[in-house]
């Protein structure tokens, strides 16, 4: 989009690049908030992983203990 604005613009450089800056503002602004928005996304998904990591060792650590309690319930009896 910066390119053929810049190239359909008529003028010096300096009023092309102006030019073109002002045409393709919204296209940035957009694009700004799809990044941001990326992000978020990213950072979330990430602490979700990290929240289920630590269930999932929640859940293997009381699987452990109540193994170690019926192989000990097996073996007094």
């Amino acid at each position: 989009m910066f390119a053929s604005a810049y190239l359909s613009h008529e003028g010096p450089a300096h009023e092309k690049k102006d030019a073109t800056e002002l045409a393709t503002a919204a296209e940035r602004d957009v694009r700004d908030i799809a990044q941001l928005a990326f992000k978020h996304a990213d950072r979330q998904a990430r602490a979700l992983e990290s929240e289920l990591r630590a269930y999932q060792s929640i859940g293997a650590s009381v699987r452990a203990m109540y193994g170690a309690e019926t192989d000990r319930a097996v073996i007094a009896r």
